[in-house]
């Protein structure tokens, strides 16, 4: 798995970035990234032929916050996107 690879765990390091391992061969340790990267990898990946790192950055960045984390639906939260769970939330407790 990509997260228990030697070199993502030494890439994390070199950047001070925190590691959260889980179980290696069990997918059920990390389930919502496992789904996560499910879903861009049908959803996207798929169906794109990238030039070049950037590009594919790019595409990925814009698939995450564009549609992902904004317009997609999520069973998770009632079938709703996180927009409208978000202000949902917040009128609930009083902040808008």
């Amino acid at each position: 798995s990509q997260y228990t690879a030697d070199a993502y765990k030494q890439l994390c390091k070199s950047m001070k970035v925190l590691n959260l391992s889980y179980s290696k061969g069990c997918p059920y340790d990390n389930a919502p990234m496992e789904s996560f990267n499910s879903i861009i990898k049908k959803e996207l990946i798929n169906h794109m032929v990238y030039r070049d790192f950037n590009e594919a950055r790019y595409s990925i960045f814009e698939f995450m916050e564009h549609w992902y984390n904004r317009t997609r639906i999520h069973s998770s939260i009632g079938n709703k996107s996180p927009i409208e769970f978000e202000q949902e939330l917040l009128y609930l407790v009083g902040l808008t």
